[in-house]
């Protein structure tokens, strides 16, 4: 059972280690649109990634 941690309730994500390697690239893709990444070690794993742009106006 996880404990609440301030008003709501504890929330877990999982993510296989491709998402993880490929969003510690992001800092290194401001450049393109759209990319992925495959890993390949005790399992095969593999993922894609679309950089969104600020509306006009915004941050």
């Amino acid at each position: 059972r996880l404990p609440h941690i301030g008003d709501g309730r504890t929330q877990v994500c999982l993510h296989n280690d491709a998402v993880v390697q490929g969003l510690s690239e992001m800092p290194f893709t401001n450049d393109v649109e759209r990319w992925a990444i495959l890993t390949v070690g005790t399992g095969l794993g593999n993922a894609s990634f679309t950089n969104r742009r600020d509306a006009p106006g915004q941050g």
